[in-house]
Parts: C-alpha cells; sequence; structure tokens
C-alpha cells in the first residue's frame, strides 16, 4: 500500500501540469455580458424615465409640437397630453397591426414590453 502513494501522488502532479494553465484561463470569461434581470420591469415607473423614450423613439415622427399637422393634431411630447391621453395611447398601440386605428400608422407594432409599460405607468398612477 505505501507503495502506491509515490505513484498516485505522481499521477496527479502530472495532471497539475498538464491541465494546470488551462484551469487558470481567465480569458474564456472577457465576451461573457452580464444578464439583465430587469428586462421589462413594469414597477416605479414614470413618465420621464420609461414612458417618454418610449413615445419619442415611435410617436414623435407624427405627434409632437414640431410635426402636429400630421399627426391629427394629437400632440404626445409632453406629460400633460400624455396623461389625459393615456388610455387611447394604450387602445392604439395595442391594436392588431390591420386595424385602421393602429398606431403607429404604417409602422409595425412598440412591441408587448412596451405597451405592457404603458399600461403599468398609467395603472401605477400616471407618475411624472
Amino acid at each position: 500500500m505505501d507503495k502506491l502513494i509515490p505513484i498516485r501522488l505522481g499521477f496527479v502532479l502530472i495532471a497539475i501540469l498538464l491541465l494546470g494553465p488551462f484551469a487558470c484561463s481567465s480569458d474564456k470569461y472577457q465576451n461573457i455580458k452580464p444578464v439583465s434581470t430587469d428586462s421589462c420591469s413594469t414597477t416605479n415607473l414614470s413618465y420621464a424615465a420609461d414612458i417618454r423614450p418610449i413615445l419619442e423613439a415611435k410617436c414623435d415622427n407624427c405627434h409632437s409640437d414640431a410635426n402636429s399637422g400630421s399627426g391629427g393634431g394629437i400632440v404626445l411630447d409632453n406629460y400633460n397630453a400624455v396623461k389625459a391621453l393615456g388610455s387611447s395611447i394604450q387602445n392604439r398601440v395595442s391594436l392588431p397591426n390591420n386595424d385602421g386605428s393602429f398606431m403607429p400608422k404604417g409602422g409595425s407594432s412598440i412591441g408587448t414590453c412596451k405597451i405592457d409599460k404603458i399600461s403599468a405607468w398609467i395603472n401605477q398612477g400616471s407618475n411624472p
């Protein structure tokens, strides 16, 4: 039994020498990106931080003070207007694309996450 100890130690030493450089390689973690745990949070929403960016990206081309002529006179670039029209906005962006009242007109859906954020913001009291 005592004769096996040096042989086992020899195998362990060889394994450490052969596998050691690969086991401690840090470059395998360089391309890992953090996983977002907040992909579509609908809690504690505010107009400025959460709703305004959605509307700016998808609605301002037609519904801003600068482009009010093309948006049927509906302006969505300020908090008071959006708060007053909140349910209407929610309904229009939730319609199927082939519905004549769907918004954005001629565009694609703003996506489920953004619709959920608008709905939650309204249900939470339309915080500024």
